[in-house]
């Protein structure tokens, strides 16, 4: 038998060239290792935090150091928010400041300068932010702006924390107005950074998460072996491993062989058990103690933002951590942005509103409720039974024990007649008919301000019942009569320019001036009563030019007595303030006397009376000495 002949494969040039391959080591970043890491670190403690901010934006990079992140801030952002006025000085400006600063807390401390300054806090311990003065407005308004501590240097033989700016260098002072340092945890506050001790813990992860994907590179796929004539050229090899690789998107792959049945072919090769358990068991390792540190206890995040309910907030991080957060946020702010803005803008830094994000439990609204609902049924159970034998309860001192505020209940005014408040007691005169005697619109929105001040407390104590009174019945639409059309005008005539009045009514809208001012229909009233009473007057003139000059003559005569009755009062208000503080500090008849007699410069009661008499006279010369000088 004539030996066998081998039967060369021909080379197949038809075949796509493969493509190189690529493993999971050259997409990781592996720019930070452990030296880079400690050195970092090292570097952090000692006060220079360029290398190891950035450590924290590659550790923000990370799925679960993001998710847990982002829980902690928007926790404490989610809290429900309020702006408390400040709780000294004036009660009535304190509210007034804290409203101004309801509509221009979105401008000051946006959301989010307020999620960096948590995030970088809880990772680095501390965070910056500049705070920009704008003054071309009303006020001048503080806007905060978030600045990277990558610029930031601790220099430990001056105590002192600079920042480089594009002006230079900067040294941070808290509450001066410049700059905002967030830092909660005591005067060294970078070493209590969670970067510290999770570095290590994310580094972990990460060479972790790599290693599990190359090994599900080399492992997840099953492993061919391919069988090789050794008589094969070198062509005919690569041919057949390029169809190898392409095994997976073609599922073909050609098996060449000769007469002898020797040729090409693919064995499957069983890896056994992989590594990959050992990975999952250390990245498990990683994430707890990640979430451990971030969040205060063991917690499946989510990497998705969103806005978080209170509750679910509560749930997710230890309700000491986020109380912590919440009540240091509000400190800062208040100490460092808050305060000098009060100060700035109303001369007193102590009116400083404070922001406040309640983290209080629900659970514990809830207990509170069936304990004083508890207390209730108590109370009343005791009463019933001590009032059967002559007994009562002490109920306010129970209400201690429960910890329910109690206060005493106002005493209801006295019943007043219908007549008594809606009518005055001097007979009214009807406006002619050819003169519209309904208030404007404009008059009645001022009225309803005025009533609705003064139903807060602030109309003051010399407001008379009858201007309310009046007030509510304009409000309401109804015609206005003579005697009040005149009485408005005389009292815009007084109180106008009069001296204080003016000044409260343009700086402080709760002011008594300035609640007056609007009981009597503001300034579209007193336009709306010199209206009125120039169509009285000419309607008067064209009846009678007697008559009509008589009256021209009264209106301008009670405007000039008006005018000096108001310039009396001016000059008088020192005497007449001497003369109230000697009769409130007098303690006995004699020293009211003597005090009265030194203040007034008289000799005997005979020489006091004297003087009153003429100070009589004197007034009632006033109208025609103004009538006198004014012609």
């Amino acid at each position: 038998m004539p030996p066998a002949t081998v039967v060369p494969l021909a080379p197949r040039v038809d075949r796509r060239p493969a493509s190189a391959p690529q493993s999971w080591a050259d997409v990781v970043d592996d720019r930070w290792t452990v030296s880079k890491v400690r050195t970092a670190l090292t570097a952090h403690i000692t006060g220079f935090f360029a290398d190891s901010a950035r450590l924290v934006d590659a550790m923000l990079a990370d799925d679960r150091v993001n998710a847990d992140t982002r829980t902690r801030v928007f926790a404490v952002t989610g809290l429900p928010f309020r702006i408390e006025p400040a709780k000294t000085g004036d009660q009535r400006r304190a509210k007034s400041i804290a409203a101004d600063l309801e509509t221009l807390w979105p401008h000051i401390a946006p959301q989010a300068v307020l999620h960096d300054l948590i995030r970088w806090s809880v990772l680095f311990g501390f965070s910056l932010a500049s705070t920009s003065w704008e003054t071309s407005a009303r006020q001048w308004v503080p806007r905060l702006t978030f600045w990277h501590p990558q610029h930031a240097t601790w220099l430990d033989y001056d105590r002192t924390l600079r920042v480089q700016t594009m002006a230079g260098e900067s040294i941070i002072a808290p509450g001066a107005g410049t700059w905002v340092l967030h830092a909660p945890d005591g005067a060294r506050p970078w070493m209590e950074g969670a970067v510290r001790g999770l570095a290590i813990q994310w580094l972990a992860r990460q060479y972790a998460m790599r290693d599990q994907s190359r090994d599900s590179e080399k492992y997840g796929l099953h492993i061919l072996g391919a069988v090789v004539p050794q008589e094969a050229d070198k062509a005919e090899k690569e041919a057949f491993f390029n169809d190898l690789r392409r095994l997976g998107s073609e599922g073909l792959v050609m098996l060449p062989r000769d007469r002898e049945d020797r040729g090409f072919d693919v064995k499957y090769l069983d890896p056994g058990t992989p590594a990959f358990e050992s990975f999952e068991r250390l990245i498990a390792r990683c994430d707890r103690s990640i979430a451990t540190r971030l969040l205060g206890q063991n917690n499946t995040a989510s990497a998705d933002g969103g806005s978080y309910a209170k509750a679910v907030a509560l749930d997710a991080i230890r309700q000491d951590l986020l109380e912590s957060d919440a009540r240091s946020l509000a400190q800062t702010l208040y100490a460092q942005v808050l305060r000098p803005w009060a100060q700035y803008n109303y001369g007193d830094a102590d009116l400083a509103p404070r922001p406040v994000w309640d983290a209080t439990p629900p659970a514990d609204t809830s207990s509170l409720a069936t304990t004083h609902k508890t207390a209730g049924e108590a109370i009343a159970s005791w009463s019933t039974a001590a009032a059967a034998v002559g007994l009562a309860v002490d109920v306010e001192a129970m209400a201690q024990t429960y910890g329910v505020p109690l206060r005493r209940a106002p005493t209801p005014p006295a019943p007043v007649a219908a007549a008594t408040v809606e009518a005055p007691a001097e007979t009214l005169t009807a406006l002619p008919a050819d003169i519209d005697a309904t208030p404007p619109q404009g008059v009645r929105d001022a009225l309803r301000r005025g009533l609705e001040l003064h139903a807060e407390g602030y109309g003051g104590d010399g407001l008379e019942p009858a201007t309310v009174a009046w007030a509510r019945r304009l409000a309401g639409g109804e015609a206005i009569s003579t005697e009040k059309v005149r009485a408005m005008r005389a009292w815009f005539a007084r109180h106008e320019s009069s001296p204080g009045e003016a000044e409260a009514r343009r700086d402080d809208k709760t002011s008594p001036a300035w609640v007056a001012w609007l009981l009597w229909g503001g300034d579209a009233g007193k336009a709306w009563a010199s209206k009125i009473m120039r169509q009285v007057e000419a309607r008067d003139a064209s009846a009678s030019a007697a008559p009509a000059a008589l009256a021209v003559g009264q209106t301008y005569t009670d405007e000039l007595v008006a005018r000096g009755t108001a310039s009396g009062a001016r000059a008088m208000r020192a005497t007449i303030g001497a003369i109230a503080s000697a009769i409130e500090s007098a303690d006995s008849p004699e020293a009211l006397r003597a005090s009265l007699l030194s203040l007034l410069g008289a000799d005997d009661p005979a020489g006091l009376a004297s003087a009153l008499s003429r100070a009589q006279v004197l007034a009632s010369m006033a109208g025609r000495y103004d009538v006198l000088d004014d012609l």
